[in-house]
């Protein structure tokens, strides 16, 4: 039996037989050629083929599984139809490259430029310029291999998953999934959530210690994967998945469970989506409201950003959705971290801590300008409000009202309706937004807490660096008294305030969280349903017992401890049998 730890990406516990996937191995040819136009032609004819055939996958998806998965593929066929994807390629062909040494060569330079990138959306998708490296590399020297047949009830172990693999593959038959690389938002991370498969990404070794028809069992809370497992392991993991799959049904989607804790207390479960497409989804799983519109992720494009209908129709086709639910836009989070600065030359060495979010939007606000006239004419189709993210200031946040403010007499003066009333908040995420949260809460309708960033800002340590990433944790005391002083300003200003980072969907955290006075969260949407068992089970004076408690913690440990604590003590007090996701730490 052999144990390795690695990163759970989409969470549930599953047992099955090992499929190995292996990358083909390109012997790419290192001559010269005379002949440009050839090699020229071959190239364009490899891209037009794999254009025409993404665009079939495309077709299908909407066909068969509208939502996500057609989203994906819209996406990665923007890649491919971007300029900047061919121009490096051509440029080495019309210097002598053979077609296939000019892609190597050429696309592999967008793959480094991605790989290097801050934001972690953004570096996952180098998993996507590799995929589409390897198609050309396939059509341009032969052999393209196949999809191969897998046996139902397969666990998927691979390097890596991109998006022509899941393609190729019958993903119905794949029950689990472990990668040696890609993040929480590679396509294979995505892929796994979006069909409820148990996955974990990281697994270093494991196509060293795993044979196609080994037992293998993930755990894609923990992260944890066990390959061979002895009679007893395979006893108690039996034990729990058993457990497991009686919780999950009563959290699965559609069942009836109210928004509120068990002492009536009403909690907004909102969802987090990064397009329109992604809302209608949302509700099925029961979202009160959409608590993030990531409208950036409209902006993947390498070239060139969105206009004003494009977003337009976006923003009005989610609301639609909705049926009048709250859909909270947060204008562009973009930075020099993402790929339309790093395409246009604006890197920084720390971009973090740099040119991103609201600085640009200030510094460029033709960009923040069109944004708004486009969130502003959807209010007319919804209840739509908007969000200004990584304001640090007061100055900031006024800066960007008054350029909203501008956008209405415009509007006004061109005869296109809009919502008058829109309400106007921002993200709270950085340090000095809590410090001068009393302040800032006189200035807006409400707040959001973004905690990936705030955890980040406030512990000085970037998570995907693993000399520090143990410092990076959303259950830091330093964190929740942030947490905490945010929505005690908000509470005397008389707004709400809101958390709608990965922690929101935390079971563990989750309780406290209710007891500091959160009232709306907003997770990814498969999670909602579980949140909403979670609350339900809750009452109001425990939690705020709870949250004293956590606050009054000096490390790290002993928050995780007294979590744990409180989480067995309520599955006790609830009869229910204990659940992986309500005890994961």
């Amino acid at each position: 039996m052999t144990e390795i730890s690695a990163i759970g990406v989409s969470s549930g516990l599953v047992t099955g037989k090992a499929y190995v996937l292996r990358r083909r191995n390109y012997d790419v040819p290192q001559g010269r050629t005379d002949d440009i136009p050839g090699e020229l032609g071959r190239f364009e004819e490899a891209l037009a083929s794999i254009i025409a055939e993404t665009r079939v996958m495309v077709e299908s998806a909407r066909g068969c599984s509208p939502g996500s998965a057609a989203d994906i593929l819209d996406a990665y066929l923007s890649l491919l139809l971007d300029p900047v994807v061919g121009e490096g390629v051509r440029d080495l062909i019309g210097r002598s490259h053979n077609a296939a040494q000019a892609v190597k060569i050429g696309i592999g330079k967008i793959t480094s430029m991605f790989e290097g990138m801050e934001d972690e959306y953004m570096r996952d998708r180098a998993f996507d310029i590799m995929d589409i490296q390897n198609r050309l590399l396939d059509r341009l020297l032969g052999d393209e291999p196949g999809g191969g047949d897998i046996p139902p009830g397969s666990i998927l172990i691979a390097e890596e998953l991109a998006t022509s693999d899941t393609v190729k593959l019958d993903m119905e038959r794949v029950a689990g999934i472990i990668t040696v690389c890609g993040g929480r938002n590679s396509h294979a991370s995505i892929v796994a959530r979006n069909m409820d498969i148990p996955a974990v990404v990281g697994a270093a070794d494991i196509l060293n210690l795993v044979s196609t028809g080994d037992d293998v069992i993930i755990d894609g809370f923990s992260g944890e994967v066990c390959v061979c497992p002895t009679p007893e392991a395979a006893k108690s993991f039996g034990e729990r998945l058993e457990r497991y799959t009686r919780e999950k049904e009563r959290q699965r989607p559609g069942v009836n469970i109210p928004h509120e804790t068990a002492d009536g207390v009403q909690i907004t479960i909102g969802a987090n989506i990064g397009s329109s497409e992604e809302a209608a989804r949302a509700l099925g799983y029961g979202a009160d409201e959409i608590g993030l519109f990531r409208s950036e992720f409209m902006h993947d494009n390498l070239s060139y950003l969105p206009d004003e209908e494009t977003q337009f129709r976006s923003f009005r086709d989610a609301a639609s959705a909705m049926g009048g639910k709250t859909v909270a836009v947060r204008t562009m989070d973009l930075g020099a971290d993402k790929a339309f600065f790093q395409t246009h030359r604006l890197r920084e060495e720390n971009p973090a801590l740099g040119y991103r979010g609201i600085r640009i939007q200030l510094d460029h606000t033709e960009l923040l300008y069109t944004q708004l006239r486009a969130i502003l004419r959807a209010g007319s189709f919804g209840d739509i409000r908007l969000m200004f993210p990584m304001i640090s200031s007061v100055e900031e946040l006024r800066a960007a009202k008054t350029v909203l403010e501008e956008v209405k007499a415009d509007l006004r003066d061109d005869g296109v309706p809009f919502d008058e009333k829109t309400l106007v908040g921002m993200m709270v995420e950085v340090p000095s937004a809590v410090i001068m949260a009393d302040r800032l809460a006189k200035e807006c309708d409400f707040f959001s807490i973004g905690t990936n960033d705030l955890i980040q800002y406030t512990t000085a340590a970037d998570r995907t660096n693993t000399k520090v990433s143990h410092l990076y944790s959303h259950y830091h005391p330093a964190v929740l008294r942030m947490i905490r002083q945010t929505v005690t300003a908000a509470e005397n200003a008389g707004i709400g305030c809101g958390i709608c980072g990965e922690c929101a969907g935390d079971p563990l955290l989750l309780p406290a969280l209710i007891g500091m006075g959160i009232t709306s969260i907003s997770t990814a949407p498969r999670m909602i349903s579980q949140c909403c068992y979670l609350i339900s089970g809750l009452n109001m004076p425990q939690s705020r017992e709870l949250a004293n408690r956590v606050l009054s913690c000096a490390t790290t440990r002993e928050v995780k401890q007294s979590l744990t604590d409180f989480a067995k003590e309520r599955n006790t007090r609830r009869k229910a049998p204990q659940s992986p996701e309500e005890v994961k730490m």
